[in-house]
């Protein structure tokens, strides 16, 4: 009680409370609601919401149930209830609580025509009410108003005793105080915050439109200067309503009354001017509209928006990448101190903490955030808002001061506010709803979807990158997939185009959600440090900005590059013990320079930098098509929750099906998958397995399954197939499929080309041609587990005769095979890869340090990047292994498809994988065919001319060690798919350089002879 009681003093001697409520009437009037308000303020404002919150839920509820402006104090609790909510984040609560205020206002919108005004003009305030603040003063030609602090309104009550009594409704009218001020305030409260929950969704909110309809009415007295903060109302709803261009106008309107004065809500408006402005990119007029804001909310106080507008002016400055420290904030924080603002000087430390580490100041920084969390202390702002963006700037100055796993912890901690606190995720959330319900048609839904699940675009980082971060890190599975089942609602070709490209982005984020940062760091590693080849003019001037402000990361990328470039000329396996102890330290000088720049990263990624998310890339529909070749095809499925999709395209062609039975499918493929002898992956097959014609028939099945409905004709002539695969596909053998062509069924690989993509948009090469030279890094281990250590020793000597630079590694490797590989230009794994159980980047990719710090496929990831250009895996193993019988429910075929898209995001272009490891000669020389042919010709005609080889060669039982050894008198041909149909070649169409033609030698003239005289 006392606690409160010296808060109501607090709030009285500062002039106001958070909304600035009017100074109680006396001290006889006790547990009135303004009374109440005095002390449930005091304890916001210093931070403690939770027990805000309970003051306003007991004592002020109670004082409202006794209170004659029943309307009127309700409207000011449910607001105030929804700040507390809004300030912990959370939202569904705040925003509960701020429709309840709105759906009161709107019983009585024109509550304002009651009013019985004092004066009907504005007298001036003296000159001594305008307060001094250190950081500023205010250049606007406006003068200050004096406002009566009480009006009277009309009250009209419904007497329902005397209805009884008399029989007739007995209506009793009468004067009563109010402060319509406060009643503004709260509402123009209620609608900027309603504004911020629902972002996008507000636009197709009931409430929004009914608000505009109402404030569209008269609802002030005519040609008064009230007026004013009747346009706020308007200009805030339709912000609201997602009609920010008819806001601009009232906004303007409403910064002063009649036409000189300042008011209570001219820092309202000023605050949404700046707003605009800044999201208009108009970084000028929005610091000078902040700025302004700051006064205007000191003379009228409101310390919510005096808190605002210092924090949308440092983010001003920041954006505008204005050089030196925002310096309103030094004395701010002073006076923010004297005047005992807690919270508002909590947040304005955290500003500075910001604008220090920006300008690379870190000790500075670091000081300011200790400063903060003092101020903070243990009161329930530390688990709200600011206590999430004190730890999102911890981390930032620990990656500054390249304490990783101090700032990965508070990363961490912040990440997991926003899972409940981030505004755009609570809207994805709103606008699935809406879809949900049926509330919003697949037209508007598609619209909605198209906002709210967008990649976080150059200016979200600018405004917010705790919020960009957080929806890149968070999946979104089912929203994704409604959108997608929106446009397939509407059947058309433009809106199937659609689908298939919201499909392409459901990929993509799946593969961002699994990496660190929500693929943020990865973005930055292909913009930093990616071939400029493969980069966009955009990506590029990206680059140039970055390398700008962090001139120690350039500086390290550029000793980088001269080490590559001086490794580059040593031999990859060196033989001279003075070159291998070069090369070692060299390597080592590198790893270092790679973990200094992921340092660096880290800190750029928590920053307000603008980074383009390159890989995958993503385009359109008819961009993949104008890339496509006559006589190429891509073939992409998509899995939802329910169902199965097809898309057949072609340069000019475009279709869509469903496929009915998934669980058909299944079957289906389990089926096709054991007659092809898939019973674990060192199950034998026997002779009379391999002369089986089962494999067809349930091959076909699969076909004719997967094609029903679709205008597809595989027994028609054509040149490739890319196929993109998706959930359980991505263990079917494509190349096995059956297709009957003259009353004969033959496999898919024989009548056309097959290669696969993990994206439509990956279908189609945007990099440069593929040089035929460079080296092959080739690990010779045991590619079955009983082998001896000579068979894959044998096979290496065989590819090294028709592959040029060919090398086998040795064990111990000069570095770390993450560090060590950024030197092939191929690697082929002649080993048995072991799956690992910490995901789909935990497994080794080179074998030779499988176990050792720097070997798993995620830290092939981090720099320094880039890897071979061709992966070769014939030990790879997937669930097809054994029928499917170890699939993961919950979602099949990601750990391949992720392990694809680690390889390919590191700079892989073709990868050569096994569905099942079979381990035998045909194995050996699928491997030798393909890696020979490559540089004469694109992957998938090199891996079609491997396979059939393969297939019209004879099988040596003794070199296949999953074949039962029988005698016999001639071994079949190995034409059986168990031997050829398990890999998986992953292509994006890329073509070899063309060989130049040998220059013409000097023309030589010979003098014809002379002709012979006649006789």
């Amino acid at each position: 009680m006392v606690r409160k009681l010296l808060a109501a003093i607090l709030a009285v001697t500062l002039g106001g409370s958070y909304l600035g409520l009017p100074q109680a009437q006396g001290a006889g009037q006790r547990n009135t609601p303004t009374q109440s308000y005095y002390a449930a303020f005091g304890s916001f404002y210093e931070g403690d919401y939770l027990e805000a919150l309970r003051a306003f839920q007991s004592e002020v509820r109670g004082s409202i149930k006794t209170s004659q402006s029943l309307w009127i104090d309700s409207i000011c609790y449910e607001t105030m209830c929804g700040e507390c909510y809004y300030q912990m984040g959370v939202l569904d609560q705040a925003l509960l609580h701020y429709t309840n205020a709105l759906q009161l206002y709107q019983r009585f919108p024109d509550w304002m025509l009651k009013v019985r005004f004092s004066d009907q003009t504005i007298r001036p305030a003296a000159a001594s009410a305008r307060k001094m603040v250190p950081w500023g003063a205010s250049s606007r030609q406006s003068r200050l108003g004096s406002y009566p602090s009480n009006e009277e309104i009309l009250q009209v009550t419904i007497d329902a005793d005397q209805t009884i009594k008399r029989g007739t409704m007995v209506q009793q009218g009468y004067l009563f105080p109010i402060t319509p001020q406060e009643i503004i305030r709260c509402t123009t409260l209620a609608l900027r915050r309603r504004a911020a929950l629902l972002g996008p969704v507000g636009k197709f909110d009931p409430l929004s439109s009914e608000v505009i309809a109402s404030l569209s009415r008269v609802v002030g007295h005519p040609n008064h200067w009230s007026g004013v903060w009747i346009d706020l109302e308007r200009g805030l709803a339709m912000v609201e309503g997602g009609k920010e261009g008819q806001a601009i106008g009232y906004l303007q309107r409403s910064v002063l009354a009649a036409g000189e004065f300042d008011h209570h809500m001219t820092s309202i408006a000023l605050l949404e001017l700046g707003r605009q402005a800044l999201g208009r990119g108009d970084y000028s007029a929005a610091a000078k509209f902040f700025e302004e804001t700051t006064y205007s909310a000191v003379n009228y106080p409101d310390y919510g928006v005096l808190e605002e507008a210092f924090r949308y002016g440092t983010m001003t400055h920041l954006m505008a990448n204005s050089k030196g420290f925002y310096t309103p904030l030094g004395p701010a924080i002073q006076w923010a101190k004297a005047k005992g603002l807690r919270q508002l000087r909590a947040s304005l430390l955290l500003c500075a903490a910001e604008n220090y580490a920006v300008l690379g100041e870190t000790k500075q920084a670091a000081a300011m955030l200790d400063e903060a969390r003092v101020t903070i202390g243990r009161r329930k702002m530390a688990s709200g808002s600011i206590g999430a963006r004190l730890n999102y700037l911890s981390a930032l100055v620990a990656f500054q001061q390249r304490r990783i796993p101090e700032g990965n912890k508070a990363l961490e901690a912040a990440m997991s506010y926003m899972e409940h606190g981030s505004l755009w995720l609570f809207q994805i959330g709103m606008a699935d709803g809406l879809y949900v319900s049926g509330a919003a048609t697949s037209r508007s839904a598609l619209d909605l979807f198209g906002e709210v699940l967008r990649d976080p675009l150059p200016t979200d980082w600018g405004m917010d990158p705790m919020e960009s971060l957080s929806v890149l890190t968070t999946p979104q599975p089912l929203a994704m997939e409604h959108w997608f089942e929106a446009a397939l609602l509407r059947r058309d070709v433009k809106e199937l185009q659609t689908a298939m490209e919201v499909a392409e982005r459901t990929r993509r984020r799946r593969f961002f959600n699994s990496l660190e940062f929500g693929g943020r760091l990865e973005a930055l590693r292909w913009i930093l440090e990616a071939p400029s080849a493969y980069l966009s003019q955009q990506s590029l001037l990206q680059r140039q900005d970055i390398f700008a402000r962090y001139p120690e990361y350039e500086r390290i990328s550029q000793r980088s590059q001269a080490i590559r470039t001086a490794l580059g000329k040593l031999p990859l396996v060196a033989e001279d013990q003075a070159a291998v102890k070069e090369q070692t330290r060299q390597l080592s000088e590198l790893a270092s320079i790679g973990a200094q720049q992921e340092a660096i990263l880290r800190e750029i990624a928590l920053r307000r930098e603008p980074a383009n998310l390159v890989f995958p890339p993503l385009r359109t529909v008819t961009e993949v098509q104008k890339s496509l070749p006559d006589k190429h095809a891509a073939l992409v499925f998509f899995a939802t929750g329910r169902s199965l999709y097809g898309f057949l395209l072609n340069y000019d062609r475009f279709s869509c099906w469903r496929i009915n039975s998934q669980a058909t499918l299944l079957s289906q493929m389990q089926a096709m998958l054991r007659d092809m002898g898939q019973a674990g992956q060192n199950h034998e097959m026997g002779v009379k397995d391999l002369v089986d014609v089962k494999c067809k028939q349930s091959g076909r099945q699969v076909l004719d399954t997967l094609l029903k409905g679709s205008p597809a004709d595989f027994s028609q002539p054509f040149d490739e197939l890319v196929i993109v695969p998706d959930g359980i596909l991505w263990y079917l053998p494509f190349e096995a499929l059956q297709v009957v062509v003259d009353k004969q069924s033959q496999p898919l690989i024989s009548r056309f080309r097959i290669r696969y993509a993990p994206t439509l948009s990956l279908c189609t090469s945007q990099g440069p041609s593929r040089n035929a030279g460079g080296n092959t890094a080739v690990v010779v281990g045991k590619l079955y587990p009983r082998d001896d250590a000579g068979v894959a020793r044998a096979a290496f000597d065989q590819l090294a005769e028709v592959v040029p630079g060919a090398v086998a590694l040795r064990s111990p490797l000069p570095a770390a095979s993450s560090i060590y590989g950024t030197l092939f230009q191929r690697l082929v794994v002649l080993d048995d890869l072991v799956s690992s159980d910490q995901g789909p980047y935990g497994w080794s990719l080179a074998p030779v340090d499988r176990g050792k710090s720097g070997s798993s496929l995620a830290d092939w990831l981090a720099l320094p990047w880039g890897g071979p250009d061709v992966v070769i895996l014939p030990g790879f193993h997937t669930a097809a292994e054994d029928s499917l019988k170890r699939l993961h429910r919950g979602s099949p075929g990601n750990e391949v498809f992720l392990s694809v898209c680690g390889l390919m995001a590191n700079g892989s272009r073709t990868l050569l994988l096994s569905r099942w490891r079979t381990g035998g000669q045909t194995s050996f020389d699928l491997v030798r065919e393909f890696t020979q042919e490559l540089p004469h010709a694109s992957p998938s005609d090199a891996w079609q001319r491997a396979v059939l080889l393969a297939m019209d060669s004879r099988l040596n039982f003794d070199s296949e060690p999953r074949v039962k050894h029988v005698p016999t008198d001639e071994a079949p041909k190995a034409s059986h798919p168990f031997f050829w149909a398990g890999y998986m070649l992953v292509d994006s169409g890329t073509m070899p350089e063309k060989a130049e033609p040998p220059p013409a030698g000097p023309v030589i003239k010979v003098k014809k002879p002379d002709k012979p005289a006649e006789k």
